[in-house]
């Protein structure tokens, strides 16, 4: 295993070594996720095999328990081990997906050149950037491959199968807790335990706390194995996530590249969620245990055995947190603290990345670019003859906004009926979906609401971003205006910077648009496949067929017309998805136009104070230049306004019901672990929703990063060379710059509290079906546990 490994450590390593004395940050960033992966997974395995006496007893433990319970008590503790075993089965089929897709890319090229031969060979990509130093890598493509993939292979293996044991020891663990405050509740529920031999009755209870100190030995043996490796394994893993995000991103021009690096960063978040959520459980079902102490009827034993329970209720009170080196917790809330944390890392990085390549950048869109150049600007009163759909950033969203109706050149009455028909084909899933929720709450059925909701969210907010592009049209045409002037306006230097920062915006909406696209084939395709299947591999009955949508047409049974609806469901999702991307898209796009506004105006004071000026100098030129500084803020100022005026409102609905859908959305995936292909088709669209709540809050904070860097220009600038009014010019900029251009505070930390919600909705689930009222239960004391759980959450 070890040497297997080797085989990607070691040449990752030679080239990681080499790119670094060259000087090639993309080349280490390209190197360090399989590097640091490799490393894992031999953390892993010698974790292992160092506690493998751990372990032994752990197994001899386990199997210890699963013969000495009785029927009831094996009843708890395999409803909590098979609940572990489905979330590890789906845990390993995802990552060896991942890994089939991850060493596939590399041979299409190999393929199409067999199946459509060019003139020439295709370029061949090796599946990781590797150096052999004897030979190159290229000269033996396919050689190199089968090593590589087989390497690749091994250290996924490993991954899955000691995150898997993991995964089912802890829930085992979970288990043995459960069980002890199974037999507690046993114990106690009968109401004449005051007459009961009190020999007896002593008895059970000392059963009950061999069963809680056998789960704390077992407890201290499993985070006794696990902690020194978690700690290695979380801090590779926050290294991996954010240069892999970074490499994602630069390879954005590059399909086949970025998909590669894309499957990466996603096997790479799993896993740090899925060495997260059993962490999360075991302190779950620890805590659950004071929770059933308090709810026994404990004022019915002896005073000696209430003795008993109160050691019971201190010790149970101590979270029983696996924890990676004693400085970090297990859990959902650290997971999301970690993920943030890994965003920060992928901002600097991209700074460093920038930093080091903006020379080389620039040059490069000055050679690709041809702006006008200064003074050749060809307005009339004021207005460009150049149209929106001239620059080609714009382009590519020309059908988008034809297909919804927003073209400011189409005629206003078509631009209403196609208004209308998008309402109409939205109201497809709006309404059936509506009556289904109505219909599932009159029955007090959770699982059908929360399966009806991330639906009718996704419809609603199509339905608000298209009415609020319609309100706001008079708006939108404006901007689109100030936005063709000022690509006609501006001069070649102040024009790359436009350029350059627009091109970034236009990257970030072709990637989102291509996804949701993608997520969107994928989530029709799903309920076709029992019916293909049927075809190719019939049964003696009809296979099960699970429809798009949980609807209710009231009128008449939507399985009895499953194709009818079928085909009526995909339109109106694929209207509702293309709405989303259309608006979505524009608005990435306009932000980054605003920003870029700003990184013109930095520009342009940086020009006007690099040469220092005396007061001999012209005044009227010198004041000319400072001017225009003055002239680009206000323009950018008053863009930001009507922005801001008209994406306010809509973003207030958009992100409330955002953090609905992803709630619901989450819980419903959870629900359906043990129905692969129904997983399957919600964690697409919980991916989608994960994306779209993403891609709205992105642009904010450039727009806000670029709005803060205009104040850090004007204080590097050489300003202080320069006369009074000058200076005033300078520090009226800086007073203005220093308000924050946020769209709703949209920032990377916006996001990341969503991740508590799902569990919150889930324990509301579980509480609905399984909730006992506990009338006995000592009111004060419970009053005062359920403070002190209040107070530590908050």
């Amino acid at each position: 295993m070890v040497v297997s490994a080797a085989g990607i450590f070691i040449p990752t390593s030679l080239e990681l070594y080499v790119s670094m004395k060259k000087k090639d940050m993309d080349a280490v960033i390209e190197c360090l996720p399989h590097l640091i992966a490799t490393v894992t997974s031999v953390v892993k395995i010698l974790n292992l095999y160092f506690y493998r006496e751990n372990f032994k007893r752990m197994f001899g433990m386990t199997v210890a328990v699963w013969h000495r319970l009785n029927s009831g008590e094996l009843t708890v503790l395999e409803e909590i081990t098979a609940r572990g075993s489905r979330v590890a089965q789906l845990y390993r089929n995802t990552l060896l997906i991942f890994t089939v897709l991850f060493v596939s890319v590399p041979m299409l090229f190999p393929i199409m050149d067999v199946i459509a031969p060019l003139n020439e060979t295709r370029p061949r990509q090796q599946m990781l950037r590797v150096n052999y130093v004897a030979f190159d890598a290229d000269e033996y493509f396919f050689y190199v491959y089968i090593q590589l993939s087989w390497s690749a292979v091994v250290v996924v293996s490993i991954i899955v199968t000691v995150d898997s044991l993991y995964i089912v020891i802890i829930h085992h663990n979970s288990g043995l807790f459960a069980v002890c405050g199974y037999k507690l509740q046993n114990v106690t529920k009968n109401r004449d335990a005051q007459l009961e031999n009190e020999s007896r009755m002593y008895g059970k209870f000392r059963e009950c706390v061999l069963a809680h100190k056998e789960a704390i030995e077992f407890y201290d043996a499993l985070n006794q194995s696990s902690r020194n490796s978690y700690l290695l394994q979380v801090g590779l893993n926050m290294m991996g996530i954010s240069v892999t995000a970074v490499q994602t991103v630069v390879n954005l021009d590059k399909p086949e590249e970025a998909i590669r690096t894309g499957i990466f960063l996603g096997a790479e978040q799993f896993h740090l969620f899925v060495i997260s959520l059993p962490g999360q459980v075991l302190i779950d079902h620890c805590s659950q245990l004071a929770e059933d102490i308090y709810g026994s009827t404990w004022y019915k034993v002896p005073v000696r055995i209430q003795r008993m329970l109160y050691t019971m209720q201190i010790r149970s009170s101590r979270r029983s947190a696996l924890t990676a080196g004693g400085l970090y917790e297990m859990n959902i809330e650290n997971f999301g603290i970690t993920f943030k944390t890994c965003m920060s890392y992928f901002t600097m990085l991209m700074s460093l990345k920038e930093l080091s390549h903006s020379e080389v950048a620039v040059g490069f869109r000055k050679r690709k670019m041809h702006p006008l150049e200064d003074g050749e600007s060809r307005t009339v009163n004021g207005a460009s003859s150049l149209d929106i759909f001239d620059i080609p950033h714009y382009a590519e969203l020309k059908r988008f906004l034809r297909f919804a109706g927003q073209d400011p050149r189409q005629h206003a009455a078509t631009r209403i009926a196609i208004m209308v028909a998008i309402v109409i084909s939205t109201s497809g899933v709006i309404i059936p979906s509506s009556l289904e929720v109505y219909l599932s709450l009159r029955r007090n059925d959770m699982d059908a609401v929360i399966e009806c909701l991330p639906h009718l969210i996704a419809s609603v907010i199509s339905l608000v971003k298209i009415v609020n592009l319609y309100l706001y049209r008079e708006n939108l045409k404006n901007m689109f205006d100030m936005i063709t002037a000022e690509w006609h306006r501006l001069g070649s230097k102040e024009f790359v910077v436009l350029e350059t920062v627009t091109a970034e915006g236009s990257l970030v909406a072709r990637l989102y648009r291509n996804s949701l696209l993608f997520v969107l084939v994928l989530f029709v395709t799903v309920p076709l496949l029992p019916p293909l299947l049927d075809v190719i591999i019939p049964l003696n009955e009809t296979r099960p067929r699970p429809q798009t949508m949980r609807v209710n047409y009231v009128l008449f049974d939507a399985d009895d017309y499953f194709f009818y609806v079928y085909l009526q469901l995909s339109w109106s999702a694929t209207v509702v998805v293309t709405v989303i991307v259309t608006v979505d898209s524009l608005y990435t796009l306009i932000i980054y136009h605003n920003s870029a506004l700003f990184a013109v105006c930095g520009f342009k004071v940086q020009e006007a104070t690099k040469n220092e000026v005396s007061v001999t100098d012209d005044d009227s030129e010198v004041f000319e230049r400072f001017r225009e500084c003055v002239t680009v803020h206000k323009r950018a100022l008053l863009f930001y306004d009507i922005l801001y005026k008209s994406s306010s409102n809509s973003y207030l609905f958009q992100v409330g019901l955002n953090m609905m859908g992803i709630t619901a959305t989450a819980v419903q995936t959870m629900a359906n672990l043990d129905k692969p292909e129904e997983a399957l088709r919600t964690g697409f669209f919980l991916g989608g929703e994960q994306f779209h709540l993403f891609v709205i809050s992105w642009p904010g904070q450039i727009l806000i990063d670029y709005s803060s860097q205009l104040e850090d220009d004007m204080y590097v600038s050489s300003s202080h060379s320069h006369i009074t009014y000058q200076l005033r010019v300078v520090q009226y900029l800086i007073d203005k710059s220093m308000y924050e251009s946020g769209l709703y505070a949209s920032t990377f930390e916006a996001p990341c509290p969503l991740i508590s919600h799902p569990r919150v909705v889930s324990s509301l689930r579980i509480n609905d079906k399984n909730y006992l009222p506990r009338q006995n239960a000592a009111p004060a004391d419970s009053r005062g546990f359920v403070s002190r759980r209040l107070i530590n959450a908050r």
